[in-house]
């Protein structure tokens, strides 16, 4: 079939109809969040251990690389460059998005902790989550759609699968891979102009 008939024969709408995004949940979605929570337990036990003024110099260490004044284009592009490194999955059976997702954690599990101890663990968390479930919840279904095409791989490797991917399921994950970008543009949203005031408001009423 020539390109021009494939275009042509491409419909939307039929594909929509077909789509079964909840494949691409379930056992996949929560491998990916459990990489990250184990990553956020390594950084909290480091935290626990580790000489504070070694993070503190650290911290020092990547304080250029971040501007002056935080603003939303600085995190909405910064979240979507690890969105495509989680893409990486593709072709590292997974291990990218792996480490990635435990990287994150680790940075997580240190920043909570750390709170923790200064007995700030309630503003840490309402620092995070008023845009941290929608930033993560897009990490972990990018790491998780590749965690299932890497195990269909596999199979296919295997001889236990016919093929590696379908054309739906190829348009399914880029309908999710554009839901999860969107998801992240609006996380930085909140993050930079919610997050704080919500903060306030949640801490100021307990």
């Amino acid at each position: 079939m020539s390109l021009a008939r494939r275009v042509r024969s491409f419909d939307p709408g039929r594909r929509f109809a077909e789509a079964q995004f909840r494949r691409w949940f379930g056992r996949y979605f929560l491998a990916a969040l459990l990489v990250f929570a184990l990553g956020g337990v390594l950084g909290a036990v480091a935290m626990a251990v580790t000489d504070l003024s070694g993070l503190q110099d650290v911290s020092e260490g990547l304080s250029p690389m971040f501007p002056d004044e935080i603003t939303f284009g600085f995190v909405a592009l910064n979240n979507l460059r690890v969105l495509v490194i989680l893409t990486l999955g593709f072709v590292s059976f997974g291990a990218i998005s792996g480490a990635v997702l435990l990287f994150n954690g680790f940075i997580i599990g240190l920043v909570v902790a750390g709170a923790a101890a200064d007995g700030a663990l309630l503003e840490a968390v309402a620092l995070i989550a008023p845009h941290g479930w929608l930033e993560l919840g897009a990490f972990f279904l990018v790491a998780g759609t590749t965690f299932r095409v890497t195990h269909r791989l596999v199979n296919y490797l295997r001889g236990v699968d016919d093929g590696v991917i379908t054309r739906q399921e190829l348009f399914e994950i880029a309908v999710l891979f554009l839901v999860a970008a969107v998801g992240i543009v609006v996380a930085a949203w909140i993050e930079v102009y919610l997050t704080e005031a919500m903060a306030e408001a949640a801490l100021g009423s307990l």
